[in-house]
């Protein structure tokens, strides 16, 4: 059944499927070479991504310790505008209550000074 020539037919297949498969598992290794490399690459970018988070946040406590937000400004500025306010409201009444108490002892003075005389 087989011919004189079906040895180097068979020998001829399995040289060429030989050299196919020699051709995938040399793409094969290309591509899990390849993989490996994104993996590490993955890893290192996971890696600086995690060190940049921790610097962020490390920077987030040192501001919100170390520097005043604008809200928070905003709300001492005018806390401290409605005290100065109050304060002057009541410096004048002081001032007033002041002037009223100089004008009756000057009137005080000027009555006994008219009706003692």
């Amino acid at each position: 059944m087989i011919g004189d020539n079906s040895g180097v037919t068979i020998g001829l297949a399995l040289a060429v499927v030989a050299g196919l498969f020699a051709l995938w598992w040399r793409i094969e290794a290309k591509f899990v070479a390849e993989q490996m490399a994104r993996q590490a690459m993955v890893s290192l970018e996971q890696e600086a991504r995690h060190a940049i988070e921790k610097d962020l946040n490390a920077f987030k406590v040192y501001v919100s310790h170390n520097h005043v937000s604008t809200i928070v400004l905003k709300e001492t500025e005018d806390r401290l505008i409605t005290s100065f306010d109050r304060l002057y409201s009541r410096m004048e009444t002081l001032v007033a209550r002041l002037d009223r108490l100089a004008q009756n002892m000057v009137a005080r003075d000027r009555s006994n000074d008219t009706g003692g005389s």
